[in-house]
């Protein structure tokens, strides 16, 4: 019997982190919750892993055309190191292009006329669920 897989990808925000899950099948991709970007985040994300025994992380990492840093990509790296050190490297961290993940998610949700308010309040948990969707298409992609 194969080994089945759960995965977690992270949108990361200044103040809020977004997060999406996998099925046990890796075929479909839901918004799960958003957390505060605070000092128990990592925690927070612990207690996600565990309890529903995820098996790797897709972190969102913007590419930029010629190579250009920004501090964004300072911060996430930062917290990718974070993240690993507190887990005490047990679980993968993926880090994943997540262009324009962000502008998709508010795209999609005034197509149907949701309030501002609202997309604001989801749009990382959204941005999450494109990165993990784009990244599961990634890896069926390089399978064929």
């Amino acid at each position: 019997m194969q080994n089945k897989q759960k995965w977690i990808a992270i949108d990361f925000g200044t103040k809020t982190i977004g997060i999406a899950i996998t099925d046990y099948d890796l075929k479909f991709c839901l918004p799960y919750t958003q957390i505060n970007n605070d000092p128990k985040k990592y925690q927070k994300i612990w207690e996600i892993i565990k309890e529903e025994n995820i098996n790797k992380i897709i972190l969102g990492y913007p590419k930029m055309q010629n190579n250009y840093v920004s501090q964004r990509h300072s911060l996430i790296v930062e917290f990718q190191k974070e993240l690993n050190a507190f887990l005490n490297y047990k679980v993968p961290i993926i880090l994943f292009d997540e262009a324009y993940s962000s502008v998709n998610a508010i795209d999609s949700l005034r197509q149907y006329d949701i309030k501002t308010s609202k997309i604001r309040k989801n749009k990382d948990m959204l941005a999450a669920t494109i990165i993990l969707e784009n990244y599961l298409q990634f890896i069926k992609n390089a399978k064929e």
